[in-house]
């Protein structure tokens, strides 16, 4: 019956898009100018597929944003969806591998900001790079309908992200974040409530921190965005830019100069 109640869940996983067979590096998608202001490392969801990132990259050329963005490859494989959902341990050593890279970055260019976006299951990668970064190494997180559990402690991921997190969510998504995780289980095996569905954070202290804004500075917060979430993932196959453009590109500061204690957006 579980192999049948698996088999069944694909098609209703399909909305945990996200990156091809893996590569040893992360893949670059070059800026709109040689020198960026920052660099936006993307953790698509299950499956293989490259929604998020290639339509940020798209948005980003056409409005000659000076901002980087690299595909995090963390799937096992193309249509893969099950096996990238439920493979925690995959999404804790990729998320390793990305927390590397961002430590590489910041090396590299001291100055220029970071960012991380997540989807669905590609929120776990996230989460788990930003756990084992450093404090305010990370300018923002952005996660668009996690499919981590509603109960996530997100104390940690918050230590890491200097402006806060940005939750994307909606309990609308009755299908793929509704049913699919109810059959399967959420991507970090805690439960069977998708974050995606209900928000973060719902037993957590972190939930009741107070939001990030424009004058914040490294006060952590975390900013919950509800009822986006299923219009998000039907923009994502209806119209692709203008779902980049609305739930990523528009929460990426790309003011020039170093770092300071000031988030916007």
């Amino acid at each position: 019956m579980r192999t049948l109640l698996l088999a069944c869940s694909v098609p209703l996983l399909t909305g945990c898009c996200a990156v091809g067979s893996r590569p040893d590096l992360c893949r670059t998608i070059p800026p709109s100018e040689p020198n960026p202001v920052g660099v936006v490392f993307v953790a698509n969801g299950s499956g293989d597929f490259h929604t998020v990132s290639t339509n940020l990259g798209r948005v980003v050329a056409e409005t000659s944003t000076p901002l980087q963005v690299e595909t995090v490859p963390w799937s096992h494989g193309f249509c893969r969806y099950v096996t990238d959902h439920l493979g925690h341990a995959n999404h804790v050593q990729q998320g390793s591998r990305l927390a590397a890279d961002v430590t590489e970055y910041r090396q590299a260019y001291p100055g220029r900001k970071v960012y991380l976006i997540g989807h669905s299951a590609g929120c776990a990668v996230v989460l788990a790079a930003a756990e084992r970064l450093p404090t305010d190494s990370v300018d923002r997180l952005i996660l668009l309908a996690p499919s981590v559990c509603v109960t996530y402690d997100l104390r940690p991921a918050l230590r890491t992200a200097r402006c806060g997190i940005d939750v994307f969510h909606s309990d609308k998504d009755s299908v793929i974040l509704g049913l699919g995780t109810l059959i399967v289980g959420t991507a970090d095996h805690r439960c069977r409530t998708a974050a995606g569905q209900y928000g973060l954070g719902r037993s957590s202290p972190a939930r009741r921190m107070r939001p990030c804004t424009a004058s914040c500075g490294n006060t952590h917060g975390t900013r919950s965005s509800p009822g986006v979430g299923m219009a998000a993932a039907t923009m994502a196959v209806t119209r692709p830019a203008s779902f980049t453009r609305t739930f990523c590109h528009s929460w990426l500061p790309t003011e020039r100069g170093p770092r300071t204690d000031t988030c916007q957006g």
